[in-house]
């Protein structure tokens, strides 16, 4: 079976990490990436965002950037700007580092052709997309990923770092297109539920057995399996924000606000994902791209197939946001 393409979308703002309020990107790219010496009104916003970009670029130094745990690294392949529709977009390569892998050839198991050193990054590429509007607060980062593997949350952290770096706080939350989620509503169906708790008090973990006290990083996954609901039924059994409603309060999960569901569902070609559901019964499915957009006869995504295809889905975005651009030097 080929490898599935996926596709993560965030809506995101920044802020002053010393302010409440979120900013337009035009206040930020002017206050640091007008040089010394320059003319605030005079510098071309387009010049603004090579400068920002770039800037971004920079603090790689041209290597690979590992993840907390040293077992995932990626770094930037390539960048393009596109003016004047404030993108930014291009490739990454990314994957494994930190452990040693043998390569084989499929057909002898017990021939070792050549071993790449944990070290080094077995790399895989991905296309990342940003759109910052000159003259709003709220952006759009897109990552893609394949099925098993994906560098979005060491993209996520390296972006966090960035603005940090310059007293800036980068918020940002999942997003879903409103038609994606239509589809998935329509012709998907719930086959597995898990309720994810990851922080206990003391006592719950007392009570859950007197060996779990000490261990404050305890996390607790209740998996219900056996099952399968069309989303609409599946929602319809949601009471206040809860889709299992058994007394679980010894476990402290009653509040519908101190864990998490997490739906595993089925589409009509037999793949399976997950959806995080959130308490207002909004559900964000996985976004899987069309195998059309790969390379011919390749695995990975072709850049100028997967950059028309976003470019459509930012169209979209934009649209349910009720953007509308505005003339802003």
């Amino acid at each position: 079976m080929a490898h599935t393409l996926k596709l993560s979308i965030y809506c995101f703002s920044i802020r002053d990490r010393r302010a409440k309020d979120h900013i337009i990107f035009k206040e930020f790219l002017n206050k640091h990436f007008i040089l010394e010496g320059e003319i605030k009104y005079r510098v071309n916003k387009d010049e603004l965002y090579r400068r920002f970009i770039q800037s971004f670029i920079d603090t790689f130094e041209n290597k690979f950037i590992k993840n907390y745990d040293k077992t995932k690294a990626f770094g930037v392949n390539s960048y393009n700007n596109i003016f004047p529709e404030n993108l930014i977009d291009g490739m990454i390569n990314g994957g494994l580092t930190g452990i040693e892998q043998d390569i084989y050839d499929p057909s002898n198991s017990s021939l070792v052709e050549n071993t790449i050193d944990k070290e080094k990054v077995s790399a895989l590429p991905y296309y990342y997309k940003i759109w910052m509007p000159f003259d709003s607060s709220l952006g759009i980062l897109m990552v893609q990923s394949y099925t098993e593997m994906g560098v979005t949350s060491l993209f996520l952290d390296k972006f966090k770092q960035f603005f940090k770096l310059k007293e800036y706080s980068f918020d940002y939350e999942r997003h879903v297109p409103k038609d994606y989620k239509e589809r998935f509503i329509k012709k998907s169906t719930i086959k597995e539920i898990a309720l994810l708790k990851t922080k206990l008090s003391k006592k719950a973990r007392t009570e859950l057995n007197s060996l779990f006290t000490d261990f404050e990083g305890l996390k607790i996954k209740i998996t219900i399996t056996g099952f399968k609901l069309d989303v609409d039924s599946f929602k319809e059994g949601m009471e206040k924000g809860k889709f299992v409603h058994s007394d679980l309060s010894s476990l402290e999960i009653g509040d519908e606000s101190n864990y998490e569901t997490v739906a595993t569902y089925e589409d009509e070609s037999g793949r399976e994902s997950q959806a995080r559901v959130s308490k207002n019964l909004d559900i964000f499915p996985t976004i899987v791209l069309n195998e059309n957009l790969k390379v011919t006869g390749k695995e990975f995504p072709d850049y100028v197939k997967i950059q028309n295809h976003t470019d459509s889905i930012l169209k979209k975005i934009k649209v349910e946001l009720e953007y509308s651009p505005e003339d802003v030097d």
